[in-house]
């Protein structure tokens, strides 16, 4: 195995999801339905617009765990024999997944009204 090879994998707070009743996640979950969970659970609890529940937990800055989400829409980052970036890297497959991990990390920043 390569040094720091890990596969990605999603835990989840059963208490959390119970506490805030966000139905947990089922085999087959969309990355749409996994974003709006995040949202859902993402909570301002003091009122001070800041969040002290968190949805999700993604670095911003995790280039080698973002080619997950490319390769789950499709995509590469490289073509197969490492030589090309062009038209892999910028793939709308690609473009997608970046956009995916974005949303993720700025829309549950702040929770949506009604949910504090």
């Amino acid at each position: 195995m390569p040094k720091d090879y890990s596969p990605l994998a999603v835990y989840y707070n059963k208490r959390l999801f119970d506490q805030y009743r966000v139905a947990y996640p089922k085999d087959g979950w969309t990355w749409d339905e996994f974003l709006k969970t995040a949202q859902a659970l993402t909570r301002d609890t003091n009122g001070d617009g800041k969040p002290e529940v968190w949805g999700v937990q993604l670095p911003a800055a995790w280039t080698s765990g973002f080619e997950y989400w490319a390769a789950s829409a499709g995509g590469s980052l490289v073509s197969e024999d490492g030589k090309k970036f062009q038209g892999y890297l910028d793939s709308a497959t690609t473009v997608e997944a970046l956009q995916f991990y974005a949303d993720c990390i700025t829309s549950t920043r702040l929770p949506a009204a009604g949910r504090h």
